[in-house]
């Protein structure tokens, strides 16, 4: 594997950048019920391109900082976004690869979980925004993979 540093400043600033644009801008604009939410999928895409062990120190990172911007307690985003760097590690196999909808369904998956352990956390019900917000996830995710695979 090769080093590049430079990609991963681009993509840890792309990130922050799109975590306050999620958490003040697009939520604004957005005239849907459900907001997408980049971080989530990039995160996602980018433990799937460069493994588990990269994708838990950008979760590390990026938790701390939704955190602090959401006023959240310390470590409730981390443990929410935990499933998409977990379940992007066994995406990387070659059998994963071969088939499109493989990761498209992970992602659904994986929004879910994220939806329903941060709602737990918050204390409140998860409802049906969750469901809602996978289903644009797994329309958005051919889109942004090749952004991602780009900065990667």
């Amino acid at each position: 594997m090769i080093f590049q540093p430079m990609a991963r400043m681009i993509f840890g600033t792309v990130l922050v950048i799109l975590l306050f644009a999620q958490a003040t801008i697009i939520s604004k604009l957005n005239p849907l019920i459900v907001s997408p939410d980049f971080v989530l999928l990039m995160l996602f895409l980018m433990a799937g391109i460069k493994g588990t062990r990269e994708g838990l120190a950008w979760l590390f990172l990026i938790g701390i900082v939704a955190d602090i911007v959401t006023m959240d307690p310390l470590g409730t985003n981390g443990l929410a976004m935990l499933p998409a760097v977990m379940l992007a590690g066994p995406a990387r196999e070659r059998i994963f690869q071969a088939n499109v909808l493989i990761p498209i369904a992970v992602v659904v998956v994986v929004t879910i979980a994220h939806g329903v352990v941060l709602s737990l956390l918050r204390g409140i019900t998860p409802d049906i925004t969750t469901l809602l917000q996978a289903l644009m996830h797994a329309v958005l995710i051919p889109f942004v993979y090749p952004a991602v695979r780009r900065l990667a």
